[in-house]
């Protein structure tokens, strides 16, 4: 999945620096579609069970709801664990003052179905090995099972944390809702890291956010791929184990992309990788775990509202089809 430095790639590593804060400006359509991905080994394709959920190019609410409600009392029993992103919690502090949509309607919508939910007290400019610990320290303590959201990085986090759980906390995770994570690495966080000038600017701005400045390492495509090779026994006994479905997208070309990924989607769709503006496909996805792949979402469309020109799917009745997804089909 690595790509290979070239003079063009110059001219994206400043735009890859600052799209980590630039705000989403699109909207696309959502038809289901998968394309030509690797896939990990064991994992299962269930983009054709969720279409179940899909009517007249959108997502039906009715039908979503009436699967929902077959496991919302079981949700009721549990804690849901929001994991959010890299650079995500200016975003978050800003939601407190609603004065954006990160998470917010999607929790605010579970919390009013009685469904306990909050976002993890970690540090989204921190490392994973960081996250990790904050994580257990927040999930080992709860009073009941936990069903966890990751997005981004956040899935890392997670992986991180579970990888290192003991078994006794390993068990209270009644489901696991992944969206986006870029297991096997981002190319853009190589564009990043591989030229002392945008590292420069990239490692400052994270130790002002109160950060770590490597942590922009542990998105990189080496990185990543050292660390799935040496836990992936560990890795498989999770996915195996732990209910959970996996969200990837991508961009199809039907809409112009979001102003803050438009020009890493183009440089990595040109090399032949269908990504979301940050994520390839293929790296979001998990040995062993059933997963989704939905064209015409960007990174951001599954969880932050586009206060301009809206989002092309409903996030919130998204995230109920994947939780029931999730819960619907435990590993044996």
């Amino acid at each position: 999945m690595h790509i290979a430095s070239s003079a063009r790639a110059t001219v994206f590593r400043l735009v890859a620096v600052l799209g980590l804060a630039l705000p989403p400006f699109w909207v696309s359509s959502a038809a289901v579609a998968e394309p030509k991905i690797d896939v990990p080994p064991g994992a299962r394709n269930v983009t054709a069970e969720w279409q179940a959920f899909w009517r007249d190019g959108d997502i039906d609410a009715e039908r979503v709801d009436t699967a929902f409600a077959t496991v919302v009392d079981e949700l009721r029993g549990y804690r849901v664990v929001v994991v959010p992103s890299y650079l995500s919690g200016i975003l978050i502090d800003a939601g407190e003052f609603r004065l954006t949509d990160y998470f917010r309607s999607q929790i605010e919508a579970l919390n009013a179905e009685r469904i306990e939910t909050v976002i993890a007290p970690v540090d989204t400019e921190e490392s994973v090995a960081e996250n990790g610990r904050r994580l257990a320290a927040f999930i080992g303590v709860s009073d009941r099972p936990v069903c966890i959201v990751s997005h981004s990085k956040g899935g890392l986090d997670t992986l991180e944390f579970l990888l290192r759980a003991e078994p006794e906390v390993r068990r209270q995770i009644a489901c696991w809702v992944v969206l986006q994570s870029p297991f096997a690495g981002s190319p853009v966080a190589d564009l990043i890291v591989d030229e002392d000038w945008t590292r420069g600017i990239t490692e400052p701005m994270l130790r002002a956010l109160g950060g770590n400045g490597n942590s922009i390492d542990d998105l990189t495509v080496k990185v990543r791929s050292n660390y799935m090779k040496k836990y992936s026994q560990n890795i498989e006994n999770i996915t195996k184990t732990i209910p959970m479905v996996v969200l990837a997208t991508y961009l199809d070309g039907k809409r112009t992309p979001s102003l803050h990924v438009a020009p890493t989607y183009r440089w990595m769709h040109d090399e032949s990788i269908e990504n979301d503006g940050l994520v390839p496909v293929d790296s979001a996805l998990l040995p062993n775990a059933r997963y989704i792949v939905l064209p015409g979402l960007d990174h951001t469309d599954p969880v932050a509202k586009k206060p301009i020109m809206g989002n092309p799917i409903d996030r919130v009745l998204l995230w109920k089809s994947l939780l029931y997804m999730a819960l619907s089909d435990r590993p044996t």
